[in-house]
C-alpha cells in the first residue's frame, strides 16, 4: 500500500521529528541547571562580600571590568557581565539557576533561528528541523560541556558570547535575504559583542563572516553590504579584545618559533578531535544527511568559490582554537579545559557539515541521473550507522545526565555543597576545615576546594563569607592549622 502523504508533507513531518529528538537530547542539560551551585570564579567576580553584596553594584562592576581589561584579558563582555549580574551579589541560588536556564534556552532558540535563516537562504523549505538536528545532535551526544552550560562564569564567558554570535549570523543572513536595515544593525551589534567574548568565539565569527563575504563576492561579483558589515563588526570586536593591555600583562605572545609551535599543537589537537568525531556514528549520520540535503536543495557553487569555501571551512576549527593554544601555551588536548573543546567542536561540526553540504551540491547531477540507486545506497548506509550507534546510546551524555537526575546524584551533589557552604558561612572570622567534598558526576560542573589556604578559589570563597582561611581535611591533619593562627 502506497503512502498518501505528499513528499513535502513527509519532509515536514521528518523535520518536526528531528526537532523533537534534538529538544529531548537538550532537555537534560536544562533540568540539570536547576541544581547548579556557586563555585570557583563565581566568588572571584562577585563585587562585594556576603555582608555587603550590593554596594555600588554598577560602578563596582565597571571598575572591575576596566581593571580586568587593563591587567588580565580583553574579553570585555564577560569582564562586565560577570560581576554585574553575578547572583552571588544577592546570594541567590534561584537567580543563578534562572540565568543558566535562560542562557541554555536562548542558545537553543537562537541556533534554531540560524538554521531557519540558512534554510531560507538555500530555499530548503520545511527542512529546518533536519538541519538543526544535524548541527546539534553530534555535539550533544557525547558532550563534556558542563563548564559553559552549568557554571555561571563559564556561561557568561562562553554561552552568552556564543548567543551573540549565533544571533549576529542569523541577523546578517536575514539582512542579506530581505535587505532589512534593522536586521543589519542588529547583526553589527551582536557580532561586535561576540568579538568581546573569548577569542575562540571571536575567531570563529571572523572566519565564518569572512568566508560568507568572499563566497558572495565570487558568486555575484559584488560586495554584499550585509556580509561586509557583519565581518567588519566581528573584526572590530576582536581587535578591541586582542589589543587589551591585560592580554600582554598576563602572558607574552613570543616570537615566530612560539607561533609556529602553537600552530603545530593546534593542528594536532584539531586532528585528534576530527578523529574522535569520525569514530561516532551520530556524526557520520549527520554528515550523510548534510550531503543528501546538498544533493537535493543546493545550488552548485562556481569551482573557484567551492575551492575557497572548502579550504576556509577546513581551516576554521584550527583558526578558532589557535588563540587559546597560543595564549595558554597548550601542548596537547589533555591540557585543555572542556569549555575550550566546546567552541572547537562547534566549529568542527558546523564546518564539516557545511562542507558535506557543498560536496552534495557538487554531486547533484548524480542524484538526477540515478536517483533510485543513490537513495537506496544512502538508506542502507544510514541503517548501518544507526545500528552501529545503538551500543553507544547508554553512554551518551543526555542518557547519563538523565540517569543522574533520576537517581538523585546531581541533586545530592548540589545539596552537599550547599550544606558545606552554609557551614562555611556560619563561621565568619574563623579558620574553616572542609573534611569531605562530594564526588562530581556527569551533569554537574565540578567544584572543589584546594588543600592550600592561599589557593585562589579558597581565598575568594573565604573573602566572600568572611572567614580567615579555608582548608581541606588533608591540610588540617598533615600540615596543621597552627601556622594559620598567627
Amino acid at each position: 500500500m502506497h503512502s498518501t502523504l505528499k513528499p513535502e508533507r513527509k519532509e515536514r513531518l521528518l523535520s518536526l521529528l528531528a526537532l523533537a529528538v534534538t529538544a529531548a537530547a537538550y532537555l537534560p542539560y536544562v533540568l540539570a541547571a536547576r541544581y547548579a551551585i556557586f563555585h570557583s570564579d563565581d566568588y572571584a567576580f562577585c563585587t562585594g562580600t556576603l555582608a555587603e553584596p550590593n554596594g555600588q553594584l554598577l560602578s563596582a562592576s565597571l571598575h572591575r571590568a576596566w581593571n580586568s581589561y587593563m591587567t588580565w584579558q580583553g574579553t570585555f563582555v564577560p569582564n562586565l557581565i560577570n560581576p554585574l549580574f553575578n547572583p552571588l551579589n544577592w546570594y541567590s541560588y534561584a537567580l543563578l539557576r534562572l540565568i543558566l536556564i535562560a542562557c541554555l534556552a536562548a542558545v537553543f532558540l537562537a541556533a534554531l533561528l540560524l538554521c531557519r535563516e540558512i534554510c531560507l537562504i538555500l530555499k530548503m523549505k520545511g527542512k529546518t528541523g533536519i538541519a538543526f538536528a544535524c548541527l546539534m545532535l553530534p555535539l550533544l551526544a557525547f558532550a563534556d560541556y558542563e563548564d559553559p552550560a552549568l557554571w555561571y562564569v563559564g556561561a557568561m564567558a562562553y554561552m552568552v558570547p556564543l548567543l551573540f554570535l549565533i544571533l549576529g549570523l542569523a541577523s546578517a543572513l536575514h539582512a542579506k535575504r530581505t535587505h532589512s536595515a534593522a536586521a543589519c544593525c542588529l547583526a553589527c551589534l551582536m557580532l561586535f559583542l561576540a568579538g568581546g567574548g573569548t577569542l575562540l568565539n571571536g575567531g570563529l565569527g571572523a572566519c565564518l563572516t569572512l568566508t560568507l563575504l568572499a563566497a558572495v563576492l565570487l558568486e555575484t561579483r559584488r560586495i554584499d553590504p550585509a556580509c561586509l558589515s557583519a565581518f567588519l563588526s566581528v573584526l572590530a570586536g576582536d581587535l578591541v579584545n586582542v589589543l587589551a593591555p591585560g592580554n600582554y600583562v598576563k602572558s607574552s605572545i613570543g616570537g615566530l618559533s612560539s607561533l609556529l609551535l602553537s600552530a603545530k599543537h593546534t593542528a594536532a589537537i584539531v586532528l585528534e578531535r576530527v578523529g574522535l568525531f569520525l569514530g561516532r556514528p551520530v556524526f557520520l549520520l549527520a554528515l550523510l544527511a548534510a550531503l543528501l540535503l546538498g544533493m537535493r536543495a543546493a545550488k552548485k557553487l562556481r569551482p573557484g568559490t567551492l575551492v575557497l569555501v572548502l579550504a576556509a571551512l577546513a581551516l576554521t576549527p584550527a583558526v578558532t582554537l589557535f588563540p587559546y593554544v597560543l595564549g595558554y601555551r597548550i601542548q596537547s588536548g589533555q591540557e585543555m579545559a572542556g569549555r575550550a573543546f566546546f567552541m572547537t567542536d562547534i566549529a568542527l561540526v558546523f564546518c564539516w557539515e557545511a562542507a558535506a553540504f557543498q560536496l552534495g551540491a557538487l554531486l547533484k547531477p548524480l542524484l538526477e541521473q540515478k536517483e533510485g540507486p543513490v537513495c537506496r545506497a544512502a538508506a542502507f548506509l544510514a541503517a548501518v550507522l544507526f545500528v552501529l550507534g545503538i551500543p553507544a546510546v547508554k553512554s551518551c551524555t543526555p542518557v547519563l545526565v538523565t540517569e543522574n537526575l533520576v537517581n538523585g546524584k546531581i541533586a545530592g551533589y548540589a545539596r552537599a555543597w550547599r550544606e558545606i557552604l552554609e557551614d562555611v558561612k556560619a563561621h565568619p572570622g574563623e579558620i574553616v576545615v572542609v573534611y569531605e567534598q562530594p564526588e562530581f558526576c556527569t551533569g554537574v560542573s565540578p567544584f572543589y576546594l584546594n588543600a592550600a589556604p592561599d589557593n585562589p578559589t579558597n581565598v575568594h570563597v573565604a573573602r566572600y563569607f568572611g572567614n580567615r582561611y579555608i582548608v581541606d581535611g588533608w591540610y588540617a591533619t598533615t600540615v596543621g592549622l597552627e601556622s594559620l593562627k598567627d
